[in-house]
């Protein structure tokens, strides 16, 4: 079975390996949620260059070794391990640096302010890891590596008082 060796990978990426973290969590919930996605990086028929060129539109600030590696996902037929290689690279990183992740999660972009303010609280203690996911409607949401979670979204709120009313 083919595999990628993440520890070389590392070595190769290691001034940029936070950067390729981000980059490859950002995309792998791009293909959980979109199923379409998933289908058209896995069909033969559609064309590489088609491909590349989705990617480079999703994805249009991505670090320089990111769409190497999604080509080489691709080509190798290993596209639907990116989740799981995801979080076996930020493990690594964890492992080699002595810090872990801090995903912060918002429903929209996050202000320069905002992000300059969470950078300051936990920056030099993990990781930070933005993403944004509509579906949190608002609000900010916090997962740490080691598995502790804040929910401050109104997601969260509308879900918590769900299951207040049906217990």
């Amino acid at each position: 079975m083919k595999e990628i060796d993440l520890k070389e990978l590392y070595r190769l990426t290691k001034k940029e390996a936070g950067e390729l973290e981000n980059d490859l969590h950002t995309f792998a919930g791009q293909m959980l949620g979109l199923v379409e996605l998933r289908f058209m990086l896995k069909d033969s028929a559609i064309k590489q260059s088609q491909k590349n060129e989705l990617i480079a539109e999703l994805m249009p600030k991505s670090s320089k070794y990111f769409p190497a590696l999604i080509r080489l996902l691709i080509a190798e037929e290993l596209i639907n391990k990116l989740p799981g290689l995801a979080k076996q690279f930020s493990a690594l990183i964890s492992k080699e640096t002595g810090q872990q992740y801090l995903e912060i999660s918002s429903a929209r972009e996050l202000s320069a302010e905002t992000k300059k303010t969470l950078l300051r609280t936990y920056g030099d203690k993990q990781r930070l890891r933005f993403i944004v996911k509509p579906n949190l409607l608002g609000g900010i949401r916090l997962k740490w590596e080691d598995g502790r979670f804040f929910d401050a979204t109104v997601s969260g709120e509308l879900e918590a008082l769900k299951e207040a009313i049906l217990v």
